[in-house]
C-alpha cells in the first residue's frame, strides 16, 4: 500500500511519463467508494483527494466525491477540513443535501447549518434584499430516483 502511494505522489507531482497507461477514473472512484463504504476513511480520503486534483474528474463523481470526502474527515473529527469540502460541494451544487439514512444526525445538521450561512452569505451586503420569484407550478421539486429516499405521510 505504502508503495502505491508513493508512486501516486510522485505521478501528482511530475505526471504520468511517456508509455504511461492512466488509470480509468472511475475504477479509482469505486475502489475509493468501497473503501469509504467499509469504513477505511484514511485510504478513501487519500483516495478521494488524489481524485480530485485529476482534471477530467468531475459531473456527479466529483459532487460524490466531495460528499465522501467530507463525511470521512467529519468521522475522523476533522470538522474544519470536512467544512471545507462541504462547502466546495455546495458552491458546485447549492441544493446537495446529506442524506439521513446513510449519515448520523449530528453530520446533516452540521451540513445544513453550513448550507444556511452560504445562503445567508450569499445575499446582498448592502441591506436590501433581492425581490423573490413569484412561484409557479414549475418550481415544484422533482423526486429524487433514490429507491431509499421516501417521504411519509402523516
Amino acid at each position: 500500500m505504502q508503495k502505491l502511494l508513493t508512486e501516486w505522489r510522485k505521478y501528482l507531482k511530475e505526471g504520468c511519463p511517456a508509455g504511461c497507461v492512466e488509470a480509468p477514473v472511475k475504477k479509482l472512484f469505486t475502489d475509493a467508494f468501497n473503501a469509504f463504504k467499509y469504513g477505511d476513511f484514511d485510504r478513501s480520503n487519500k483516495q478521494f483527494e488524489m481524485l480530485l486534483k485529476r482534471s477530467e474528474f468531475k459531473g456527479k463523481m466529483k459532487l460524490h466525491a466531495l460528499e465522501y470526502l467530507g463525511a470521512g474527515y467529519w468521522w475522523h473529527d476533522e470538522r474544519a477540513r470536512a467544512q471545507q469540502q462541504f462547502k466546495a460541494l455546495l458552491s458546485l451544487d447549492p441544493k446537495a443535501f446529506l442524506d439521513p439514512t446513510f449519515y448520523p444526525p449530528q453530520m446533516v445538521k452540521d451540513f445544513e447549518l453550513l448550507k444556511k450561512q452560504k445562503s445567508v452569505r450569499a445575499t446582498p451586503t448592502h441591506g436590501v434584499a433581492l425581490p423573490k420569484k413569484a412561484p409557479t407550478s414549475g418550481d415544484a421539486p422533482l423526486p429524487r430516483a433514490d429507491p431509499y429516499h421516501r417521504r411519509t405521510r402523516r
